[in-house]
């Protein structure tokens, strides 16, 4: 530090270090008769951005307006308390063009003469039984779709579980239109049994269309690989019916469902 006039100014000494400290070049070293090039090879990798994979469930598609084919059934019952099951009518129709026109049309009722398990139907006596077949052997279909050779006979169930399997499944299976009057009644009448859904609110039941047994427990129980009917009442008139997924299986069951009371839209 030097002061000088009072002011305070400070002086850098700047020191000169040796030549020896001094760090020389890689390349003066080595004589220059000695100097060799080097050569290098590089192998390039090209980089791939790894893509997260999403957790986000896909969307399933929305059902179609009007499927290619439709189910149509209805269900008749006895007047007394218990409103047993007696018999069903049915259809299956195509879309040709704007309109559904037959392609199937069969009956299901119980031909058993005594109470089966699994099986909520009315027995039916004998001259029941004989007022349905004179109606099936009498009585032609109204098929419009032609076919070889002609459907002009009524295709009969004698179960309702079969009529269940073979025609019903079948059809949600494919995506069909399934169109009842007043839906929730008629499908509680060919179901198997009930249970609370204990997803939505109390006015929400699911419907068992399928059972299996299962020997460990002894018992009937949903059948896994066929889902329940969810139905959930809106109002007094209509309600909301959606088809759930089986335990197993589910890929069979990809096409999404498509139900249509005309009871709500009368």
């Amino acid at each position: 530090m030097e002061f000088r006039r009072g002011r305070a100014t400070q002086s850098l000494v700047m020191k000169k270090r040796p030549k020896s400290a001094i760090p020389k070049p890689l390349g003066s070293a080595v004589p220059v008769d000695e100097r060799r090039d080097i050569f290098l090879r590089a192998h390039t990798v090209k980089v791939v951005k790894k893509t997260r994979k999403s957790h986000r469930k896909k969307e399933a598609a929305p059902p179609e307006k009007w499927p290619e084919r439709a189910l149509i059934f209805d269900t008749e019952t006895r007047t007394t308390v218990d409103q047993t099951l007696m018999f069903a009518i049915y259809r299956i129709c195509r879309l040709v063009g704007d309109t559904y026109a037959c392609e199937e049309e069969g009956v299901a009722y119980s031909g058993s003469v005594e109470s089966v398990p699994l099986s909520y139907s009315a027995v039916l006596d004998k001259e029941e039984l004989n007022s349905i077949g004179s109606f099936v052997a009498n009585k032609l279909t109204d098929v419009e779709i032609p076919s070889f050779p002609p459907k002009i006979k009524f295709k009969v169930h004698q179960s309702f579980p079969a009529f269940t399997q073979k025609v019903f499944w079948n059809s949600v299976r494919r995506g069909d239109l399934i169109v009842c009057f007043n839906s929730p009644w008629d499908l509680s009448r060919i179901a198997l049994g009930w249970r609370p859904f204990r997803r939505r609110t109390r006015r929400a039941f699911s419907l068992i269309m399928s059972k299996q047994f299962e020997r460990k427990t002894q018992s009937w129980r949903s059948h896994p690989y066929y889902p329940e009917i969810h139905i959930e009442a809106k109002d007094a008139k209509s309600a909301f019916i959606s088809r759930g997924a089986p335990w197993r299986g589910k890929k069979k069951w990809s096409k999404p469902e498509r139900f249509l009371d005309l009871l709500s839209v009368a």
